[in-house]
């Protein structure tokens, strides 16, 4: 297979640069000063000129707060961006692996969310991948779209590396903070990248595939517990650990902090059951994960 990989700057690009090496294929990254998603012509160009079999994309805007400053970027690199890159996919007869993420589901369900749920996207971010999902199914091309959550690792701005900088730091001008009534799964991207891997070993490309899978970890939590979780394994690993995690709810958050969360969903929790009966694949428990990747950040052994 010849499998082209956009957006490998990110966490999740990086991620799959170190797990993808593991198979016997031809692989080509590019980041986004290689190869910009937004440039339409040059995207189209260079999938007319090499005959790749896979496209994945990881590439996205991804920062939901600022995505509602930001609303013409959001949906330029979200939606359009993926509507021409599907299309060109569609005309070549490439396979578009997709990522996008449990902001599609409004938060308002008490039960996770299957794939086949109807989807009700409440901010920018969340409307815009909805967007990029619906021109994949749309332009017809055979696809793979991977929804999933609360993604961390070791690489990039995300969640785990916020909170250890925070729990480190030694003259935080309030107590640490976070919210408890946002529930969903965090999703390490190691983990993400070697599920990805484990698809591509096991689909056949002769055939159309064209399915929705969630990925996610296993655990189910708030963001505080989340928080907390990091919180001990830094403590337990020795590291010098100053501000320990407050709970708090989110409209006394968005009241302390002068934000607005209301486009963020509050119950987020995504059914993995159909990714889980289709591939033997074995999850990696929350705890171990974020101890893995604080002996990464930290060069620990």
């Amino acid at each position: 297979m010849k499998i082209l990989v956009l957006g490998s700057s990110g966490q999740l690009g990086k991620s799959l640069k170190k797990s993808l090496i593991r198979l016997n294929d031809e692989i080509k990254f590019l980041n986004k000063d290689e190869l910009s998603l937004e440039n339409f012509y040059e995207v189209n160009k260079l999938l007319n000129n090499k005959p790749f079999n896979i496209v994945i994309n990881t590439a996205a805007y991804t920062k939901v707060d600022k995505s509602e400053q930001n609303t013409e970027k959001a949906f330029l690199l979200n939606h359009l961006a993926v509507k021409n890159l599907s299309q060109t996919c569609f005309k070549l007869g490439i396979l578009l692996v997709h990522f996008s993420t449990d902001y599609v589901f409004d938060g308002k369900s008490k039960k996770p969310y299957k794939e086949n749920y109807a989807t009700s996207a409440i901010g920018c971010y969340g409307n815009s991948k909805l967007k990029g999902e619906e021109s994949i199914i749309n332009s017809k091309c055979n696809y793979i779209i991977i929804r999933t959550s609360w993604l961390y690792s070791e690489y990039g701005e995300n969640f785990l590396k916020t909170i250890l900088n925070l729990i480190l730091k030694k003259d935080l001008d309030r107590k640490l903070y976070v919210v408890n009534d946002q529930i969903g799964r965090p999703t390490c991207a190691n983990n993400l990248a070697n599920a990805t891997r484990y698809i591509l070993q096991e689909i056949n490309l002769n055939q159309s595939i064209n399915q929705i899978f969630h990925f996610c970890g296993d655990k189910i939590c708030s963001w505080y517990d989340f928080a907390n979780e990091i919180y001990q394994v830094a403590k337990d690993l020795k590291l010098d650990v100053k501000n320990k995690p407050h709970p708090i709810s989110t409209v006394d958050y968005d009241n302390l902090t002068k934000t607005d969360s209301y486009y963020r969903p509050m119950y987020s929790v995504l059914d993995k059951n159909k990714f889980d009966k289709k591939f033997n694949f074995n999850h990696e428990d929350l705890s171990e994960s974020i101890l893995r990747n604080i002996k990464n950040l930290y060069k620990l052994k």
